[in-house]
Parts: C-alpha cells; structure tokens; sequence
C-alpha cells in the first residue's frame, strides 16, 4: 500500500471536519429535541456520500423527507397529497382538481385553465417552473 498524497490527506481533514460537524449539530439538535434529519426540505432527500478510490465522492439516498416533490407530480395521476405538496394548490382546489379529473384526463394546460376554476395563468406558470407536469 503507497503513502496517501497531499490530495487524498487534504479530502480525509475534509471529510473528518464534515463528519465531526454532523454529529456536533446532531447532539445540538437531540438536546433542543430536533431531530438532523427534520431540517432537510420537503420532497428532498438525505445521502451517504462516499469517497471512492480515486477521491471522488458517490451520493446513496438513504432517506426521503417530507411531502412529495412538486418535480414528481404529474397533474393527471395525482392524488390528493400530491396535489397539496405542490405550490399554489391547497386543499380545496385539490378536490377541484380530482372533482374534474373524473370528467376525463387534461388535455393540456389550457384545458386545465378553462375546467377548474381558480387556476389561471399565474399559477400555471408556477407550477411549470417548479417541474409539475400535465403529461396528456
């Protein structure tokens, strides 16, 4: 086995300090009651990252948070939570939503525009800037 370079010493120090700042903000947060893993963002997820023997860095998701991300939802198979985790969209035009749904699938944005009432082109807008979908 060689002696590691300088590169591979500064990643380790890197990774350490990392690991160290993890647990120390691990403890802080069990003290106060707060779970780590409660501050990541709904729909994101948490990864196990790895160096390999090269000193990349390899990502694991080991655990999705929250609700689900707006990016997954497909407007024409979503449920009711789905519908509610994307923005703009509460409870009550959810069940608009789903309500119009069983009438037949959107055909596209318009059509969804013209058949459920408080969603507009603003809102469009918006759900297609965070990745929702209508996939026809």
């Amino acid at each position: 086995m060689s002696e590691p370079t300088d590169g591979e010493r500064r990643q380790f120090q890197v990774l350490s300090l990392l690991c160290l700042a993890w647990i120390l903000l691990a403890a802080l947060g069990e003290a106060r009651g707060v779970s780590v893993l409660d501050a990541v963002p709904p729909g994101e997820m948490t990864i196990l990252v790895a160096p390999d023997g090269q000193g990349r860095l390899w990502g694991t998701p080991i655990e999705e948070r929250g609700p689900m991300s707006p990016r997954l939802v497909r407007l024409n198979e979503a449920d009711r939570e789905a519908l509610i985790a994307c923005p703009g969209i509460g409870e009550a035009l959810a069940e608009r939503i789903l309500a119009e749904r069983t009438h037949g699938r959107f055909r596209d944005w318009n059509d969804l525009i013209r058949r459920v009432s408080g969603i507009g082109p603003g809102l469009v807008a918006r759900l297609q800037e965070v990745g929702v979908r209508l996939d026809p």
